[in-house]
């Protein structure tokens, strides 16, 4: 008996260690599509081989640019970009999110680049036409670091806030997040400190600390 898909996703950068990491975790789950896509067929295929759960798997070449061939040819439900670095993308770096309001396909990526998270808004009222949700920036850094400041921000005071969370990820030496989020860390922000009354302008990468924590499954 063929087994029914409820879901189709195209995963762009999917066999990257962010986007196959994904894949991974999706594989388990029996009644999606996985499109694997990436500009290297031979590399998403292997990829694919690798993984042994009940999704059904299907290796893409694709490029980021010919995305709106492919939502017309695939007509996916979901799109997530893993493909990064978005920093780089340059002026035309929404043509993915753009592509996928104009097909009427609910889009999210991995960006953790601050100015390319931050552009997303301009996207609120086109995504609430096309009735499909425009997500940025759902990796370890904006996410779930927004996630508990919004749960500290509901006590009446807090002194201060001095961590983020972030993915074991990076302690592999993946580049294109490390670039991204230093390269943020290096700007300008501006800081109350205790006992002040006036904001003073300091580098984020000033007084960091590190802190490894580690969760059981």
């Amino acid at each position: 008996m063929e087994k029914a898909v409820v879901l189709k996703i195209l995963i762009l950068g999917g066999y990257g260690v962010f986007g196959g990491r994904l894949a991974e975790l999706l594989s388990d789950i029996s009644t999606i599509e996985l499109l694997i896509c990436g500009r290297n067929l031979a590399r998403a295929e292997a990829f694919s081989a690798t993984l042994a759960g009940q999704a059904t798997l299907r290796p893409m070449c694709l490029d980021r640019k010919d995305i709106a061939q492919a939502l017309h040819a695939e007509n996916p439900g979901l799109v997530i970009d893993a493909s990064g670095p978005f920093q780089n993308y340059g002026d035309n770096g929404y043509h993915v999110v753009q592509a996928c309001i104009a097909s009427g396909v609910n889009y999210m990526d991995f960006a953790d680049a601050a100015g390319f998270v931050f552009g997303i808004s301009k996207f609120n009222d086109a995504a609430k036409s096309a009735k499909v949700f425009v997500l940025s920036g759902v990796s370890s850094f904006p996410v779930l670091t927004a996630a508990v400041l919004r749960e500290m921000a509901k006590a009446p005071r807090q002194p201060g806030w001095h961590k983020a969370v972030a993915s074991r990820l990076l302690s592999l030496g993946i580049c294109r997040s490390e670039t991204s989020i230093f390269h943020w860390s290096m700007s300008l922000i501006y800081w109350l400190f205790h006992q002040s009354t006036k904001p003073c302008a300091i580098s984020g990468w000033a007084q960091a600390q590190c802190q490894r924590s580690y969760i059981k499954s």
